[in-house]
């Protein structure tokens, strides 16, 4: 099935090669301008996961080999920033990571341009790269610390270069140089979610089934060092604290979706993040195969469902375009609206009455609806900077801190406070003199698991405020510290309150 004429097939050669590279410059100057709107319209934003890439950044410059807060993902996100921040002496760790996210999410129309122009032709590479460059999901991926945007942009790079090293069968040099590039691009994925194990395995298997042998191996191990590296030095570190499947939760998750879809029917849950990963790894698999141009016919029936299992999903639980945070759903759309575009252009071609003009006139109300919606989440998130805005109370926190503590003053806060605390914290304090963040609970302090029966946490409380870490504490009344820092006998005396929060201060000695 050709489901989009190669318009540029069609011109002479410089003409042919012109075309898609305007088309790219144009696909990447609309991203770059949307996101750069709205990098510049909007603050941070503001959630435990960003702050833990951001804390997880301080940390690594302190102590190289910091196991990351995110157990769940590696730490090579925070890694990276700390690189720069080593190599270009920078020292907003927040801009830094804001920006990064701003250059490869702009970047990342350019493999997906050139990903799907190569399975289904011109138009729809096109229709896929405008779908993206609007789409204002990724957009806000796009201009806030959070690792998703160089994960799909790695991500997409590499599946775009294992479909050229299927189609460079003229010159083995560069079909291999095209297969390690693959493997470094999604070694770097890898690097960041765990995810990528998802897209990797199948590609794996798929080259041992076509007898590839050599290829399947060297594949396979590039992208299989990092990883299996990463678990052992967890497991070496942290033993049974992290095991396996906690720290390698985001392919343990993924497999286990039913789960997911199993409490939603019996609790009432929403359908979480995972349930979708496997179908959509294997509709982004499919697309790289699919360069082959064998069995499309049975691979669009296939996305077609899983197409209209997510239609399902957001009309039953409303997910994509509600208030909840997106993030999981750029990838199905990125990949399904262009397959959806082909479909509707081959339709046109069985009925007798295709033209290029025609079959886009088809696809463009498809296009438009989704630029309708995605235009509406975007000025609605550029005028509604209150999105990334903490609270009044925590306002009124961060303002006190940034008014009253000293640079040389080490923090302790009590676990699960807003996580604007935390990030401002950081800001305010600078590298130089990062706070003592204590997000999670004192165990990880400890290398023990608080789940198990009979943990003393009067007495860990205690060692943890005595630790010399502690000159500030910052808490609430129904968190677990308050009770010690209140006690008769703490060496912590009260200095404000901001409620709900209550501050102490060690007291000085006698």
């Amino acid at each position: 099935m050709s489901a989009d004429l190669h318009s540029s097939d069609r011109l002479p050669s410089s003409a042919a090669k012109l075309v898609p590279a305007v088309a790219v410059a144009l696909l990447v100057a609309l991203a770059g301008a949307l996101r750069w709107i709205v990098l510049r319209r909007t603050i941070n934003w503001y959630n435990e996961e960003p702050f833990f890439y951001l804390y997880d950044t301080v940390q690594f410059l302190r102590q190289p080999f910091h196991f990351p807060l995110v157990a769940n993902h590696p730490g090579g996100y925070q890694y990276l920033l700390a690189l720069l921040i080593r190599l270009g002496g920078i020292h907003d760790v927040v801009a830094l990571g804001r920006y990064l996210s701003f250059v490869l999410g702009t970047a990342t129309v350019i493999p997906l341009f050139l990903l799907v122009r190569r399975a289904l032709g011109d138009w729809t590479g096109w229709l896929a790269g405008a779908a993206l460059a609007i789409y204002s999901t990724h957009i806000l991926l796009s201009v806030n610390s959070l690792n998703f945007a160089p994960f799909f942009f790695f991500l997409l790079t590499g599946c775009w270069l294992f479909g050229e090293s299927l189609t460079l069968v003229g010159s083995a040099r560069r079909s291999w140089a095209a297969l390690i590039g693959a493997a470094l691009c999604f070694v770097a994925a890898g690097t960041l979610r765990f995810e990528s194990w998802l897209f990797i395995v199948p590609l794996v298997v798929w080259l041992g089934w076509k007898k590839q042998w050599r290829r399947a191996a060297v594949f396979g191990a590039l992208t299989a060092a990092f990883p299996l590296l990463y678990l052992a030095f967890a497991r070496a570190k942290y033993g049974d604290f992290f095991p396996f499947l906690e720290v390698s939760g985001g392919i343990d998750r993924a497999f286990s979706g039913w789960l997911d879809w199993r409490a939603a029917g019996v609790w009432g849950r929403e359908l979480s993040r995972e349930v979708g990963l496997v179908p959509l790894a294997a509709g982004v698999v499919g697309i790289v195969l699919g360069l082959q141009r064998r069995h499309q016919k049975e691979l669009l029936l296939y996305l077609g469902l899983v197409a209209a299992f997510y239609l399902f999903r957001t009309m039953r639980h409303r997910f994509i375009f509600a208030g909840v945070f997106p993030r999981y759903d750029v990838l199905p759309l990125l990949f399904f609206l262009p397959y959806a575009f082909s479909a509707a252009i081959d339709l046109t071609r069985r009925i007798k009455t295709a033209r290029s003009w025609a079959a886009a006139a088809l696809a463009l109300p498809i296009l438009l609806a989704f630029g309708w919606q995605s235009a509406a989440n975007f000025f609605h998130v550029v005028d509604e900077e209150g999105l990334a805005a903490a609270p009044p109370a925590t306002r009124s926190l961060i303002d006190w801190m940034k008014r009253e503590l000293r640079p040389d003053e080490p923090i302790c806060l009590d676990f699960w406070l807003h996580p604007t605390v935390l990030y401002s914290l950081i800001e305010a304090k600078g590298l130089a003199a990062p706070p003592y963040a204590y997000p999670f609970h004192p165990c990880l302090e400890h290398g023990r698991d608080c789940r198990a029966e009979g943990v003393d946490w009067p007495q860990i409380g205690r060692d943890f405020l005595a630790s010399e870490n502690c000159r500030v504490v910052i808490s609430r009344s129904n968190e677990p510290l308050y009770p010690l820092l209140a006690a008769p006998d703490s060496p912590f005396v009260p200095v404000a309150e901001v409620d709900p929060y209550r501050i102490y201060r060690r007291a000085a000695a006698p």
